[in-house]
């Protein structure tokens, strides 16, 4: 199962926060936390791939700009990007767990 497919899995569970304990999520909260460790890791090594095709661009064109433009248009740009974009949507996850789970404690202690 790919990160993103366990992203994916963990926030249709938090689609149901409303049914869910504090203790489930932050369960949760934990499991997304190693996987936005994982992601890092894909995205450094994607990054790694895709600033060595812009070196070969580079060498290819001479031109800096020729060679980014052309780079861009690549799939391991593609891929960096789509990375980049799952860890922001994995850090909003996170965050809203971790505001559920403030949220559910304060409400514990009013009762």
């Amino acid at each position: 199962m790919s990160i993103r497919q366990m992203i994916q899995e963990r926030s249709e569970k938090l689609r149901d926060a409303a049914n869910l304990s504090a203790h489930e999520i932050a369960d949760i909260l934990v499991e997304l936390t190693s996987l936005l460790a994982s992601l890092n890791a894909e995205i450094e090594e994607s990054d790694y791939w895709y600033r060595v095709l812009l070196n070969k661009k580079l060498e290819e064109f001479g031109s800096a700009a020729k060679a980014k433009i052309s780079a861009q248009a690549s799939d391991e740009y593609k891929k960096v990007m789509e990375r980049k974009a799952q860890k922001e949507a994995l850090i909003e996850l996170i965050r809203a767990c971790k505001f559920k789970i403030k949220a559910s404690i304060e409400e514990y202690q009013l009762s």
